[in-house]
């Protein structure tokens, strides 16, 4: 999509046919190219995308401000699974998707396959997405029995954790991103460009069969 200020894309099978068939595009599953502001690819839990087998990226973004790409299902692209590719796309929000088995990154600030190093800055005009970095995690606690398991490390001010919880492989036939638990642990409430360390805990009969993740990168 080229210009196309506020389009939606909602419930939509690409790259890949309704009984899982891979269908591929050469390129991008979705482009949003020059202006394209505003755009919401998914937007809620029930009219998400799923995005699959294409031949470059899921998702690849230039030149688009404020676009809202959240509650997707994106995997086995050729590249990235969502790509942020110059510094005149930014303030777009990539969150509560599920993104895996990519063959490049999952969320990529640069549209290449090596990871953008934290800087401290969540502010940087001279990036895409203003450089907007990744939580890290320098420690984690797993008891034998019983007790809290702890995750320790440090993440922009508003960055958080949830608990999500899959018995099975990933549901393609449904639309939207993971279902999560309600459980959530934020990181810090002082404001986007505020990086602080954080420390959750998870009971251990609630981490039985589940994964802490970030879902809010990008």
């Amino acid at each position: 999509m080229v210009t196309s200020t506020g389009c939606t894309i909602q419930s939509n099978v690409i790259g890949v046919s309704i009984n899982q068939v891979p269908f591929p595009n050469a390129g991008s599953g979705i482009d949003l190219t020059s202006a394209s502001d505003g755009a919401v690819i998914g937007g809620a839990q029930e009219t998400g995308n799923q995005i699959a087998d294409n031949g470059q990226a899921g998702i690849f973004i230039t030149g688009t401000v404020h676009a809202n790409i959240t509650f997707n299902t994106i995997w086995n692209n050729t590249h990235n699974g969502v790509a942020v590719s110059d510094n005149t796309s930014f303030q777009d929000e990539i969150s509560m998707n599920s993104i895996y088995q990519n063959g490049w990154l999952g969320i990529s600030l640069g549209g290449t396959n090596t990871p953008t190093p934290n800087d401290g800055n969540n502010n940087n005009p001279n990036k895409p997405n203003r450089g907007f970095n990744y939580p890290e995690f320098s420690a984690a606690t797993f008891p034998l029995v019983g007790g809290d398991r702890q995750l320790r490390g440090r993440g922009r001010g508003g960055h958080f954790l949830r608990r999500q919880q899959r018995s099975g492989p990933p549901d393609h036939h449904r639309s939207g991103g993971p279902r999560h638990h309600p459980d959530e642990h934020v990181f810090d409430r002082r404001g986007r460009n505020h990086n602080c360390d954080h420390s959750s805990s998870f009971p251990t009969r609630l981490m039985e069969k589940s994964q802490s993740k970030d879902v809010k990168n990008g």
